[in-house]
């Protein structure tokens, strides 16, 4: 009678021993990820840049940005990789720790919903700024990875260099950004409104943008520019430039002028901005055959400027292919309205 009660202890501890060691393994098997459907890492050239493919929708109602973005890393270093890091720059604007004359208005933030790697979900750490993903196996040297990110990003209002207004967006770093990487290692610096903190890789550009009626975007690509008939997408490129930069607008208008060299120089201005209009044209124009004879020649085939005033820190930035400018020029400085934005490109 005894032995047949140890028999069935044992038999009950048993049972319960394989029942949580199943439990165990299907919770293990939750949180780690399966290499079965891992896609092999592509061999690359030495000098090959990265390319990033997005696709985002602008919801007006909400002033917000969701997307879907593919970017091609590329490891030119000397060693193997087994974390990738991505610059989250709007996360700045959801709780704001610097001068007080600069905190928005209202908050914004850049959230990663999802992200793999070569087919591969990666499971996103992220820390204010940044954005850490492990690879599932290291990236060899020459050898390539393929990452994908969805996010959301919430436009913040009166942001230092990202804003928004009733009828305009300003997106400057505005997607998961690729940290630079080198043989001194991943360049990680954090936000500061100091200067310029951002440092990129120079990389290849093809954005599909979806905006409401009656929106025009204006970008780092030599834009179609024609105002939107109906809600539809836009296809933009842009080859070798450090940032992709855009302005979602319904309030703009434009005038251009091209320069000997056949740069074509793009005016954006509002309303209340057009008796000044053609002045700072012309002013622009004259600068960029200036930079050109000077320099040499412009890289792209154009370049917008934007007269851009809604908010502190918006007027007199740079970007690939755009520059946002205060709508006035001083005395003897006509040059100042673009020679900042020679060394961006």
């Amino acid at each position: 009678m005894f032995q047949k009660g140890k028999l069935w202890v044992i038999s009950l501890l048993t049972l319960a021993i394989l029942g949580t060691v199943i439990n165990l393994q299907g919770m293990s098997s939750k949180s780690t990820p399966t290499l079965r459907s891992f896609a092999p890492y592509i061999t690359i050239k030495r000098d090959q840049i990265p390319s990033y493919l997005i696709d985002m929708i602008y919801h007006e109602n909400t002033k917000k940005v969701t997307g879907n973005m593919k970017v091609m890393v590329p490891n030119r270093t000397t060693k193997p990789l087994d974390e990738l890091y991505f610059h989250l720059y709007p996360n700045a604007f959801a709780n704001w720790k610097w001068e007080e004359v600069t905190k928005p208005k209202t908050n914004g933030y850049l959230k990663v919903i999802k992200a793999s790697i070569n087919q591969i979900e990666a499971f996103p750490h992220q820390k204010d700024t940044l954005l850490k993903l492990n690879l599932p196996i290291p990236l060899q040297p020459n050898k390539a990875a393929m990452v994908e990110i969805t996010f959301e990003l919430k436009l913040p209002t009166r942001g230092l260099r990202l804003n928004q207004t009733p009828y305009s967006a300003y997106l400057a770093q505005w997607y998961p950004m690729l940290a630079v990487v080198d043989n001194q290692g991943w360049h990680i610096d954090p936000y500061t409104t100091t200067g310029d903190p951002f440092f990129s890789e120079i990389a290849d550009f093809k954005v599909h943008v979806q905006v409401p009626e009656g929106y025009t975007v204006i970008s780092s690509a030599n834009d179609p520019h024609h105002e939107v008939a109906n809600e539809k997408q836009v296809t933009l490129s842009q080859q070798k430039i450090r940032d992709f930069a855009m302005v979602i607008t319904k309030e703009y208008e434009s005038i251009s002028g091209i320069t000997k060299d056949g740069v074509k120089t793009n005016l954006w201005y509002l309303s209340d901005q057009q008796a000044v209009a053609p002045l700072l044209l012309g002013a622009a124009t004259d600068a960029m055959q200036f930079f050109n004879e000077s320099f040499g020649s412009y890289p792209m085939k154009e370049i917008d400027i934007v007269l851009a005033n809604s908010g502190y820190g918006i007027a007199g930035m740079e970007y690939p292919g755009l520059v946002t400018s205060d709508a006035y020029i001083e005395e003897g400085k006509k040059s100042g309205l673009l020679i900042t934005l020679w060394p961006m490109n």
